[in-house]
């Protein structure tokens, strides 16, 4: 729990070192502002680590938790692996939900990176300040000013942030909530049993009811932060305000 305690305060660290002390004295990012950001983000989830008590409990895996943990991590590749990529002239994206909301994530981070003055207004509405959440798309910024390849820079924080909701997840409620989380499309998924051959295919593309992994995770990139990082703060609150008696002893 320390380890992923300190990689979402070291994001935080990261962006709120970029929006409010360095671009706010600034005026904009820059190559500069970033590797400091990043440098504080970095320093800050050390310190942690270094002095921070023990850790909370382990958790205890039984094989329903492995099997959860293996189907989101077929999951988190399968989605965020081919979640943008460059096919002959063309950028593609896996997902068709992601038509719409990935451009508008590169523009931002574009647009952050390329020196847009703080607070900055929103690249599509002239005129109008960004209300957008931005703060891993920020991030996702720092990383393009230190030389990332955005395209990489976006898998690897898809990937870390899966890893992190996933911890969260099984932290909070065990193998069910994992299931839970990935499984809560419906019945549109028993549509795979109806078909002489089990065709793979997103029976839900015609429907209103979406599965949260594929609508939010992985077009709402906030989400990657904001999954863990509550549940992990709703985990740590339970172990303080429901601690039994003989353990608060110990």
């Amino acid at each position: 729990m320390k380890a992923a305690t300190a990689l979402l305060l070291g994001v935080c660290l990261a962006t709120v070192c970029a929006t409010l002390a360095l671009a706010a004295v600034g005026g904009r990012l820059s190559p500069e502002t970033a590797w400091m950001a990043l440098g504080a983000g970095i320093v800050g989830a050390v310190l942690y680590l270094l002095k921070s008590g023990r850790a909370g409990k382990p958790i205890k895996m039984g094989w329903a938790d492995w099997a959860a943990v293996g189907l989101f991590a077929m999951f988190a590749l399968r989605a965020f692996c081919w979640l943008v990529f460059s096919d002959d002239d063309s950028i593609s994206v896996l997902s068709p939900n992601n038509l719409g909301d990935l451009p508008l994530h590169l523009t931002y981070i574009r647009y952050l990176a390329k020196g847009a003055p703080f607070w900055p207004e929103n690249p599509i509405y002239s005129g109008v300040p960004l209300h957008y959440p931005a703060g891993i798309d920020i991030f996702n910024a720092l990383l393009h000013l230190t030389g990332c390849n955005d395209f990489r820079a976006l898998i690897w924080v898809a990937l870390a942030g899966s890893a992190l909701a996933c911890y969260a997840l099984l932290r909070w409620g065990g193998w069910f909530v994992v299931m839970g989380f990935l499984c809560n499309s419906g019945l549109a998924g028993w549509k795979f049993f109806h078909h002489y051959g089990f065709r793979i295919e997103d029976y839900q593309q015609e429907m209103a009811w979406k599965s949260i992994p594929l609508s939010m995770l992985v077009t709402q990139r906030g989400l990657l932060y904001a999954i863990p990082a509550g549940l992990l703060l709703l985990a740590v609150w339970r172990a303080q305000w429901f601690r039994r008696p003989e353990e608060s002893e110990q």
